[in-house]
């Protein structure tokens, strides 16, 4: 099954599909050769809006706290130690999924306040890379 592409999110067949058990291919990064294809140019206002949805959902959520503490200087660069406890993760993973949820429901139902979100998002990732 092909993934939507009107912003990225799955149709309501292929939501369906996937809560049957199938796994989208937005997850699994397989996708139809078509849409591959599509996905080599470089949208940019989609690009933008990608990025601003993550630092709102994510970078300016509880990660921040994470983020600003000390380096461990025992575990600092080693990839055998965990950085984040349980608790933290399951913080962010909540902060990023509430986040997300707001702003896909302004998206459908107040756009102007899905906009506004995604304009102010905007301003924390100009220096970020864009999608590859």
């Amino acid at each position: 099954m092909t993934p939507s592409l009107s912003r990225g999110r799955p149709s309501g067949r292929e939501r369906r599909a996937s809560q049957s058990g199938s796994i989208p291919a937005i997850v699994t990064g397989r996708y139809d050769q078509n849409v591959g294809d599509a996905m080599k140019t470089l949208d940019t206002e989609l690009a933008k809006e990608a990025k601003a949805i993550v630092a709102l959902a994510f970078r300016n959520g509880p990660i921040e706290d994470v983020h600003v503490g000390k380096v461990c200087p025992v575990c600092h660069g080693s990839p055998d130690y965990s950085r984040i406890t349980e608790d933290e993760m399951k913080a962010m993973m909540k902060s990023a999924v509430n986040a997300v949820y707001k702003l896909l429901w302004n998206s459908d139902r107040d756009p102007n306040s899905y906009r506004k979100s995604i304009d102010y998002g905007v301003g924390f990732t100009s220096r970020w890379d864009d999608p590859e």
